[in-house]
């Protein structure tokens, strides 16, 4: 344990840098890390005129004015009990009750990762991988899209600095070896001044190295961090890091998200209170987040909770088909075209 923390303790105090990385900024890192195995989030969605959230240079939202399907209301169940494996119910309901007398539809993922990659709509691959990186802190969802998607997206691992690794590497090793053998030189502090010059340039470099697509800029009197990957651009909180504005541009259209203030949900975890998600047909979305819950829970089996749900929604699409209203309800409600 105390070996872990030398090295940590190493990695931070050498780390300070100025310019944060792509995959840094899309690692949430604002948020605090998920406090358990399941993670409950509730959100309302509606049609819009314009996206506009204020202070982004926007029109002012408003609602639509030929508003006549009600709004959506969904929950995301999403299990993190298996390591390498985001797994997602997704569940729509008649009514913001949420009950499970009103639920209309039911969704199993067992990978959402898989899923997104092998699916072929940007617009849901970007608001499920913004999902990922809002609640979970995990960009691995939105990476596939961005190399899909972008020009000159680089990893985290491919930036990284080889010559810092290994002088990592090299330190844990005498951390161990040290303890049976206090005459081993460390690593960091060689006789040879040569060496412990080199050692020093290695140390007072960044972590990662800088791929130029990152840089401040001036929006709307406020300075945030750009990320540019040419057809894919984004904006970060200069200080805070939360998410502010991604955008894609192409010939066959703009798919544009912005998010608004963020709120605390439970104390500990946050969202942005709401997401305008312009699609690719120039149709405005509002997504109004409603509730955040963080669980550690294993009373119920992932699997068996998603028949559950399956079973609430056949038991709904029967009582409905008695009354003969099934057509009507789905006509009244919208289905934004980003969510599965």
């Amino acid at each position: 344990m105390k070996i872990i923390a030398a090295i940590i303790s190493l990695v931070i105090a050498s780390n300070v840098q100025a310019v944060p990385t792509v995959e840094g900024l899309f690692r949430n890192v604002n948020n605090k890390e998920p406090s358990g195995n399941l993670i409950v989030v509730t959100a309302m969605v509606s049609k819009m005129e314009t996206a506009s959230p204020a202070g982004m240079g926007e029109e002012v939202e408003k609602e639509s004015a030929e508003e006549t399907k009600k709004p959506a209301f969904y929950k995301w169940l999403i299990s993190l009990e298996k390591e390498q494996s985001i797994d997602v119910i997704q569940v729509s309901y008649e009514d913001q009750s949420l009950k499970e007398d009103s639920v209309v539809a039911s969704k199993y993922f067992p990978d959402l990762k898989k899923i997104v990659e092998n699916d072929s709509s940007l617009e849901r691959g970007m608001f499920y991988g913004l999902m990922s990186v809002l609640v979970l802190n995990d960009s691995s969802v939105l990476k596939n899209i961005l190399n899909k998607y972008s020009q000159g997206f680089v990893s985290n691992k491919e930036l990284m600095s080889r010559e810092k690794i290994n002088l990592y590497h090299r330190y844990k090793v005498y951390l161990e070896q040290r303890q049976s053998d206090e005459a081993l030189v460390s690593p960091l502090e060689p006789e040879d001044q040569e060496k412990l010059s080199s050692v020093k340039e290695t140390l007072s470099a960044p972590m990662y190295k800088d791929a130029g697509n990152v840089s401040l800029s001036r929006e709307a009197s406020e300075l945030y961090w750009k990320v540019d990957l040419k057809s894919i651009t984004a904006l970060f909180g200069n200080e805070d890091h939360r998410l502010r504005k991604i955008e894609y541009q192409s010939p066959l259209g703009d798919l544009r998200v912005i998010a608004d203030e963020y709120v605390l949900f439970n104390g500990s975890h946050e969202l942005p209170k709401t997401m305008i998600y312009k699609d690719m047909a120039g149709v405005n979305w509002r997504v109004q987040f409603t509730g955040l819950s963080h669980l550690n829970t294993r009373s119920t089996p992932f699997t068996k909770r998603a028949q559950d749900y399956a079973d609430a929604a056949k038991t709904y699409r029967k009582k409905q088909s008695a009354k003969a209203t099934e057509q009507t309800v789905k006509l009244q409600q919208v289905q934004p075209t980003f969510i599965f």
